[in-house]
């Protein structure tokens, strides 16, 4: 199968992602008790897993232009990502609807709970922390990399970068932290629709572009 086949197709799966992110942040229910908390964290494992699908494709269409920056990006984003949103995702959509179900088990879904705690300072409770700062870490290297590498369209890139700060103010200002994640995953989706246009899943490296380069070398 062509290149730039492959690349179109990781473009489905990075738009669908994308979307339902976006759609699932924007109604992110704030108590574990809720009863769409469960379905909804679902929705959002799947999402984030149908976006690290179609990432890689974003890096490979770049490939020889993008520098050292790009990948480190990449790497960022998608441990970062996975870290947050797919680990705190199955947690939500397993165990917390079991325990929320029953009233003698509900009290252990309290944030001040001994079960919370411990839980928070095992992995689970890293994977936590260092989750939102390794996605916004690698949105700026990548959104730079990718701007200056000027082989996809701005805008998608423009959007992360956007995201990033959006991210870092929710520690000061927490409601737009839902924005922060909404733009992280519509900057997803943007780069799935880049994708799948016409000219957007080219191969990554044409035949004869770095010829001239090796000529001179």
């Amino acid at each position: 199968m062509p290149t730039s086949t492959l690349l179109r197709l990781a473009g489905l799966p990075l738009t669908a992602g994308g979307i339902i992110g976006a759609i699932v942040v924007a109604i992110h229910p704030h108590e574990l008790t809720d009863p769409i908390d469960g379905p909804v964290h679902l929705a959002l494992f799947c999402g984030a897993l149908l976006v690290l699908l179609g990432w890689p494709a974003v890096l490979a269409r770049q490939s020889g232009r993008i520098g050292v920056l790009g990948p480190l990006g990449f790497v960022l984003v998608f441990i970062g990502l996975a870290f947050d949103d797919i680990t705190h995702s199955v947690l939500e959509f397993s165990v917390v609807p079991v325990l929320a179900s029953d009233p003698a088990t509900r009290p252990l879904l309290s944030p001040d709970s001994a079960t919370t705690a411990a839980l928070m300072h095992g992995p689970f409770g890293l994977m936590m922390v260092l989750g939102l700062p390794l996605i916004v870490l690698g949105l700026v290297a990548f959104g730079v990399a990718t701007l200056r590498a000027r082989t996809l369209p701005a805008w998608p890139a423009a959007m992360h970068l956007v995201s990033a700060v959006t991210l870092v103010l929710m520690l000061v200002v927490p409601p737009v932290g839902p924005i922060g994640a909404a733009l992280f995953y519509l900057g997803m989706a943007a780069y799935g629709v880049v994708l799948l246009s016409p000219t957007g899943a080219l191969d990554p490296m044409p035949s004869g572009v770095m010829a001239p380069r090796a000529a001179r070398g």
